[in-house]
């Protein structure tokens, strides 16, 4: 049952929005009282090239206005560590220091203010008579040169630990160094001398930051209180200041690092919407530098250093070229940002497509620009709805986002009712350059609701159920009488692997959700024969999969065996799957079942057992003044240049799906640099001990999912307070206290209220 908090949340978010209806929540025409406005905590991002042969880079460091950093290499030969540097403005890039890494790898890495480095690496040795590993950690210092000048055991510095496992390593500017060490900080002098031991309770270290002032904090996990909490470390006793209070912050604790020399906070950190200073006297986040405002994706930022308020330095992985790069940022003044009409894009979490589209959209329109609002910020270890209750609670007031991001826990049906998402319908019939008669018009029909159609999405996966053809028919559906007499047939064979009554229970709830509960009516059905049948066959299965069972990771020899074996023996019928390629349906019919097979969906009283799942969606708010510039943007991900990006999950549009289709018929192949030759090799399945060969998809058989995929026609509906409903009154069914007919009955009666409530 929903607790007494959600509950409430419901009931008052629906009696709120019956008293704006009356206030016009309908749309207005585009630009109607609108006005350009200016963006705020803009930065201008330029984006440094880095050496080929550096896959990654990670840690930053400053020492005398020039900028440090480490990278990653990786070849057939060898594998490489690499410290580069160079001046601020991208110039004079030098590689410093080669590490071969063959044989061990670098796990610690800082360097002194006079440009002295200090290095770890880990190797393991084996002795040959006895066949027994050793672990090796050998502390090098180099100078500024790259001339190694010691090399150390680290097990003779550090003596009062077996292993050494080393969460971090830093310097301040009297050199001392800072050995993270699960609950403990070593700190050494600047010869790796030791000086004091800091310990934590009942907890466990993320790392050491030093400010510009010399002040050492130390961060960390707190297992009572299960907070990440900031302590101050005095480097010349080794004692540990009261806590710190992060607040809000330390939600983010995890990215947290000082800032250089003339920096306002404490600390500085990345929520992915923006990095934010952070002070101990006012415990306020402010935020500095708003990624999408600066056209910069935050999911992409790794390590960051701040140089001062008004410049920032990161590495970031861009998309656009698949390349490592360093990222300087300059504050701009906002006398020189650009008017603009300002669009709000808000979500519980903006996905990674969603703000990569954000950017390219921000970059190439000369009239709109979008800003996120990312509600996950406000999510915490205490309250992981805090992000929805926030956005709930921002529309009550009015303050309706013109784009949203619908989140699986979002209450769409009610935003839909109340008439807060507007018809795409009528922008995808104007817009001359989309033809529907191009797309899967049956994944846009699944999502309408009376005919309306108030989410876009641009691909999806498919959720339903497999089974051979010998064994469940050709059907294209199933009830549960029929689901029962194929298992009749079967007295010694399971339904399903490691399905437990739970899981069963969300997915038909899930899936086929539209059989219960009437997306245009919110009439609910859950009383019905069908149901109870789900309840009844539900409470055959286990409540516990075998991983949480107390020999869950004891399973013998042959468990993996017998596993891969097992649809293929017939030992187990049928599996859930989560569907997404042409490949995948070619993997199941050859390599896991051995014969043909049937999407046959979850036993329904309508046969209709299988639904799309978007992968995201997008709605618009129909009371947005700005619906143009949101379907300007909307409509990219409808376009061939978005479509055809789309590689892993099914896309709506029909060109790209074919195109797909046919990749899907090709054997895998792979290009020899050296010559340029191509060679191609067979798709191959593990059965038991055995690979076989199964060979690629034919034509016949892409156009069997070509038609399963066009016959769908409902789509995946996530509702966690009304599953917290059925889970709770199955539970008691489970138990054996209720029957099958009294639960639904009583699941009937409540999720009725539920949906009547939030309507």
């Amino acid at each position: 049952m929903p607790t007494k908090t959600k509950r409430q949340r419901i009931i008052i978010f629906a009696l709120a929005f019956s008293m704006l209806l009356p206030f016009g929540l309908t749309g207005c025409k585009t630009g109607e009282n609108a006005v350009k406005t200016k963006i705020k905590h803009v930065y201008k991002a330029e984006f440094i090239e880095m050496p080929e042969e550096a896959l990654s880079l990670d840690r930053l460091f400053m020492s005398d206005g020039k900028l440090y950093f480490t990278g990653y290499s990786h070849s057939e030969e060898k594998s490489q560590n690499l410290l580069y540097s160079m001046n601020q403005d991208g110039s004079d890039l030098t590689e410093l220091l080669t590490f071969d890494s063959n044989e061990s790898y670098m796990t610690a890495l800082t360097m002194l203010p006079d440009g002295t480095i200090w290095t770890v690496f880990n190797s393991y040795t084996v002795n040959e008579e006895t066949g027994e590993y050793s672990e090796n950690f050998a502390m090098i210092k180099y100078a500024a040169d790259g001339t190694e000048q010691s090399n150390l055991d680290l097990k003779d510095i550090i003596t009062d630990r077996e292993h050494l496992y080393i969460n971090s390593l830093t310097a301040d500017s009297k050199g001392n160094l800072y050995f993270v060490i699960e609950d403990s900080v070593y700190i050494l002098d600047s010869d790796a001398k030791p000086k004091h031991t800091a310990k934590i309770e009942n907890g466990y270290i993320n790392t050491v930051k030093v400010d510009a002032s010399d002040n050492v904090f130390i961060i960390y996990n707190d297992n009572t209180s299960y907070k990440t909490t900031v302590k101050k470390l005095d480097p010349d006793t080794g004692s540990l200041s009261d806590i710190l209070s992060l607040g809000s912050a330390s939600n983010f604790a995890y990215s947290m690092t000082t800032g250089g020399e003339g920096s306002s906070y404490d600390f500085y950190y990345n929520n992915s919407v923006a990095l934010c200073g952070f002070r101990f006297d006012t415990l306020e986040s402010v935020e500095l530098c708003n990624w999408i405002n600066s056209d910069v994706n935050g999911n992409q930022i790794g390590a960051f250093l701040v140089v001062n308020d008004d410049k920032i330095i990161c590495t970031v992985y861009d998309e656009t070229d698949y390349k490592q790069k360093l990222i300087v940022l300059n504050r701009v003044p906002e006398e020189q940002v650009v008017e603009k009409y300002i669009l709000t894009l808000a979500g519980i979490y903006v996905d990674y497509n969603t703000r990569s589209a954000i950017i390219a959209f921000n970059r190439a329109n000369k009239e709109y620009r979008i800003t996120i609002k990312d509600y996950s910020v406000y999510n915490t270890d205490e309250d992981y709805e805090q992000g929805l209750t926030a956005l709930n609670n921002d529309i009550i007031a009015g303050n309706i986002p013109d784009i949203i991001q619908v989140g699986y826990n979002m209450p769409t049906d009610s935003y839909i009712a109340k008439g807060l998402f507007a018809d795409l319908n009528e922008y995808i019939e104007k817009d001359e350059s989309i033809d529907r008669s191009e797309y899967l018009e049956n994944v846009f029909d699944a999502m309408s609701v009376n005919g309306r159609l108030y989410e876009l999405t641009p691909a999806f996966s498919i959720r339903t159920v497999s089974g051979k053809q010998s064994v469940v028919g050709s059907a294209s559906g199933w009830t549960m009488d029929e689901f029962n007499a194929v298992l009749d047939k079967y007295p010694d064979a399971k339904a399903f692997y490691d399905v437990t009554q739970s899981a069963m229970l969300e997915n038909i709830c899930t899936i086929t959700v539209d059989q219960f509960i009437d997306k245009n009516s919110g009439k609910c059905s859950f009383d019905s024969d069908g149901f109870i049948q789900i309840l009844e066959f539900a409470k055959t299965l286990s409540d516990k999969s075998v991983w949480e069972m107390e020999n869950g990771m004891d399973m013998g020899e042959d468990y993996w065996t017998q596993m891969q074996n097992a649809h293929y023996e017939n030992r187990v019928l049928l599996q859930v799957e989560y569907f997404n390629s042409f490949r995948q349906y070619w993997e199941l019919m050859q390599g896991t079942y051995g014969e043909e097979i049937n999407f046959i969906g979850f036993p329904t009283d309508n046969r209709n057992g299988s639904a799309i799942s978007p992968s995201f969606k997008l709605a618009m708010s129909a009371k947005t003044k700005l619906s143009e510039g949101a379907w300007q943007f909307m409509r990219y991900f409808l376009t061939d240049e978005y479509q055809d990006t789309i590689t892993y999950d099914f896309p709506v549009k029909l060109s790209r799906l074919e195109a797909l289709a046919v990749e899907a018929m090709k054997p895998y192949s792979w290009t020899d640099e050296a010559t340029g030759e191509v060679h191609e090799y067979p798709s191959t399945w593990w059965i038991g001990n055995e690979s076989i060969e199964i060979g690629e998809i034919t034509r016949e058989y892409v156009d069997v999912v070509m038609n399963f995929i066009r016959s769908l026609n409902q789509v995946v509906r996530n509702d966690t307070d009304m599953m917290e409903i059925i889970n709770e009154e199955a539970a008691a069914f489970f138990a054996g206290s209720k029957s099958a007919e009294e639960t639904a009955k009583i699941i009937q009666n409540r999720v009725s209220i539920y949906v009547s409530e939030s309507r």
